[in-house]
């Protein structure tokens, strides 16, 4: 990077909108799951079922867990994005205060 610091703004807030959609497209499968269980509940019974909703239920606690790390990872970029901005204009300001 010779010395700089390069951030790629426009790349950066695409990726964080596709992670969004991502997340919002594993909620929805997470919804429909869900319903389906449901309906299988209503159908079905016996230690097979048991197993395989505790079986569901094993996975999806830890697809939800990715889900929030997926989360508090576009929460910590976004802020990061901020950040840098705001360091960005104070380092622009002192600069021109400098050539005074």
């Amino acid at each position: 990077m010779n010395g700089q610091i390069a951030c790629n703004f426009v790349e950066l807030k695409n990726t964080i909108t596709e992670i969004e959609k991502q997340i919002a497209l594993l909620d929805l499968d997470f919804m429909k799951l869900y319903t389906d269980l449901d309906a299988l509940n209503a159908t079905w019974d016996g230690p097979s079922y048991d197993e395989l909703i505790r079986s569901n239920i094993r996975d999806m606690e830890i697809i939800d867990n990715y889900r929030k790390d997926l989360v508090k990872v576009v929460e910590k970029l976004k802020k990061c994005m901020k950040e840098y901005a705001v360091a960005e204009i104070k380092i622009g300001e002192l600069t021109e205060r400098m050539k005074l």
